[in-house]
């Protein structure tokens, strides 16, 4: 619930009446990302679709779909925001005030980067910061004075004219959590709404960080390996090809490896699939320069070129990978899979990389560009 911004005694006295039910800002709901956020752990983000403003946006009654309150009345702002439609508006301090949650499925060992897009209102002009916190709310009680933020606090935001992009640092989850939380505050601790901070907040984004480029065999210190996509592309019935093209300063090439050890999706909206593992497996390859390709086991997960190849510089790698077919009609999918490839010399030195690709958005038959494909140095 809105605070009145003229100066009071108590918070109680601050807060607005609820207003009457005068205006309605209705769009039609769609659990579109973000281009700007590829495989958001989150639904709506952005806060731009199928939100319902009622009156002065106070969410209940207002509706704004994927999210709800945490603490008090946080209200939707049913106008142009960071570059998207929509924001959200709420107030606090340390110890009182207005916040937004939503269920999300964070596990336990994993790493995740969250950005958001936040300013002061400008009709305060106080300085604020946003407070995002990960809960189990099986065994934990949300509240707003609970634990020390589990993800991360914004700095002090002051620029009241402009909205400020905010990443906060890599995050590995010392647990498994199913609830995210994010509120305003600053130092203040009385309950007085002369003493709260006003933000406003746009452009949720929280995404896996998927696991950095690996080195291993201690022969290999002096080995680099790059690894390129030519190739990413639907065929049919969840076949697609996929050609990574190769180059390394390794000499007198004999074999390569290609495992895919690890595939995932995340579906939206969440009535489309169980997110988190996904069955994939390899269907074929051909041959890559002079080396000769073989499937080892049908259905499995490798493959091995064999031969000879003196330099091995920009060559091409195609196979076929099996993954769940594409989702159908308003459903979307993004799609990542991780990749061990290695590589051995005539002087048996072998040398592994492993390569993650993706986040790839799915819909149907289209797949977004691969913006987030990761090329491998095999250095220390």
């Amino acid at each position: 619930m809105s605070i009145n911004r003229k100066p009071c005694k108590r918070l109680v006295a601050l807060l607005l009446p609820l207003l009457l039910i005068s205006a309605f800002t209705f769009q039609t709901f769609s659990q579109t990302q973000s281009p700007d956020c590829p495989g958001n752990l989150l639904k709506n983000g952005d806060f731009a679709t199928g939100v319902i403003s009622v009156g002065n946006g106070n969410f209940p009654p207002s509706t704004v779909p994927g999210w709800s309150p945490a603490f008090g009345t946080p209200q939707i702002a049913a106008t142009m925001g960071c570059n998207t439609p929509n924001f959200v508006t709420m107030w606090g301090n340390k110890v009182v005030g207005e916040g937004i949650k939503q269920t999300v499925n964070i596990q336990k060992n994993h790493t995740y980067k969250l950005s958001l897009c936040v300013r002061v209102d400008p009709t305060v002009g106080k300085y604020v910061r946003f407070n995002v916190r990960a809960w189990d709310s099986s065994s934990t009680s949300i509240t707003y004075t609970g634990a020390a933020p589990v993800i991360g606090l914004t700095g002090n935001i002051t620029n009241s004219t402009t909205w400020t992009p905010v990443t906060l640092p890599n995050w590995t989850a010392p647990s498994n959590f199913d609830t995210i939380t994010i509120n305003p505050e600053n130092d203040n601790t009385a309950n007085d709404g002369n003493t709260v901070s006003w933000g406003w907040i746009d452009n949720v984004c929280l995404q896996e960080v998927l696991p950095p480029e690996l080195y291993s065999c201690d022969g290999c210190k002096d080995i680099t390996t790059k690894t390129d996509l030519e190739t990413f592309s639907h065929i049919s019935n969840g076949v697609y090809n996929f050609t990574p093209v190769l180059s390394t300063n390794q000499q007198n090439i004999i074999r390569v490896t290609a495992d895919v050890i690890s595939t995932s999706s995340t579906y939206s909206p969440a009535s489309c699939g169980t997110n988190g593992p996904v069955n994939s497996y390899v269907v074929g390859a051909s041959t890559a320069g002079s080396l000769s390709a073989s499937v080892t086991v049908p259905g499995g997960h490798e493959v091995i070129w064999h031969g000879f190849q003196t330099n091995l510089s920009g060559v091409s790698f195609p196979m076929q990978l099996h993954f769940p077919p594409p989702p159908k009609g308003k459903c979307t999918d993004t799609l990542s899979f991780c990749v061990k490839y290695t590589i051995t010399s005539r002087d048996c030195k072998t040398c592994e990389v492993i390569v993650c690709y993706g986040p790839f958005k799915r819909s149907g038959l289209i797949i977004s560009t691969a913006e987030d494909i990761k090329n491998t140095n095999l250095t220390p």
